[in-house]
């Protein structure tokens, strides 16, 4: 949950999620989760992007729950967007291909996304659930994009039954 929105990765393993939120300077400040973290959250940093825009290349650092720098260090963050869907990369140096891919919808103040390996984010979907202000906490609207469209964004309701 961020901003009182909820996030949910799919695919063909267990991908994960990160929430990117616009720095000053263009820098971003990432929250991230992945099935090895089970319930807790991560952080990260990503810094030397376009002052005001989401679209670029920075660097970023990721950090374990104690604040450690993972390895690698010092990713390179490819952010691309077509027709309000973002497309991400992550690739560590000298490498020629991405650690890591994933695909984005706009949140406030950002972006969130789900990300997975290179090798095994062939299908990868991200939702944003928000609930319906009327629903009283029984209906919620998602906003979906998934890898294999790269630039449609669809939408679901979903209502619980009680």
């Amino acid at each position: 949950m961020h901003n009182g929105l909820l996030l949910l990765a799919r695919g063909k393993t267990m991908p994960g999620i990160v929430w990117y939120t616009l720095a000053a300077g263009g820098d971003l400040e990432a929250v991230w989760n992945s099935a090895a973290l089970g319930e807790s959250l991560a952080t990260g940093q990503a810094t030397g992007g376009p002052p005001g825009e989401i679209v670029g290349s920075r660097v970023i650092n990721y950090f374990d729950l104690e604040g450690n720098t993972l390895d690698p260090p010092g990713l390179d963050l490819k952010i691309g967007q077509r027709a309000g869907v973002y497309h991400l990369s992550w690739k560590a140096y000298p490498q020629e291909l991405p650690a890591f891919t994933g695909v984005g919808l706009a949140a406030p103040n950002g972006l969130a996304a789900a990300w997975d390996a290179y090798r095994k984010a062939i299908e990868l979907d991200v939702m944003i659930f928000s609930a319906k202000e009327s629903g009283e906490g029984k209906n919620a609207t998602a906003l979906w994009a998934t890898s294999l469209s790269a630039d449609k964004i669809g939408s679901e309701e979903i209502r619980r039954r009680c």
